[in-house]
């Protein structure tokens, strides 16, 4: 159910911090540490909280896309290292995303850390090619059957919101990982693909 007067809105409960560069080659790729997550609130028109078991999740996704630190623009795009070769010049495009991974996920019916169900979308496989500090800018969206002469899909974007800043490093000064949160452990104990240590999963 997706409803017409219904306010949406994206709240980031962990935020990416930082990542090592993955460069341009498809070897070797490390995700940003820790796994973004975020959750769904949506509110009637009177702002009561939407119960969550009234919507479907496969009515929405969240695209994630990359933005420079102050966010007055976007970055997706990053220059590959110039070659000497003319004739690999000639048929290798020059451009390539710099946020490369799954950047676009469904959301997912969960519990949380007080054992309260929510909609959640988590961001477990994103990578930037390029070190530097950028942000992120996550963006709901539902897909809608129009019905017309014709049947169309129409995009919707419903609600938008930027991370806090991420640093990404060359290899040799990346700092390490962040720890796997309670959240992230959490959220694997249901079955949620999501990097965490595996000592964090054995029960205290």
């Amino acid at each position: 159910m997706i409803g017409v007067d219904f306010r949406y809105e994206l709240k980031i409960l962990q935020e990416p911090v930082r990542a090592r560069m993955c460069g341009f080659g498809s070897k070797d790729r490390r995700p940003i540490t820790p796994p973004p997550i975020l959750k769904l609130c949506v509110y009637d028109s009177y702002n009561n909280n939407v119960d969550i078991r009234l919507l479907s999740n496969t009515d929405f996704t969240v695209m994630a896309t990359i933005w420079s630190e102050d966010m007055s623009e976007p970055l997706d795009l990053v220059k590959q290292r110039s070659t000497d070769d003319p004739m690999e010049r000639t048929f290798i495009d020059p451009m390539l995303k710099n946020l490369v991974g799954s950047t676009i996920t469904n959301g997912e019916i969960l519990k949380d850390l007080d054992n309260k169900l929510g909609m959640f979308f988590i961001f477990n496989d994103l990578s930037i090619r390029k070190s530097g500090n950028y942000r992120i800018k996550f963006s709901l969206m539902c897909i809608e059957m129009m019905i017309s002469v014709k049947l169309t899909l129409q995009t919707k974007v419903l609600a938008s919101v930027f991370s806090k800043v991420v640093s990404v490093y060359p290899a040799k000064n990346f700092p390490g990982v962040v720890e796997s949160s309670p959240l992230s452990v959490c959220f694997a104990k249901q079955g949620v693909k999501i990097h965490v240590r595996k000592e964090n999963m054995i029960p205290k």
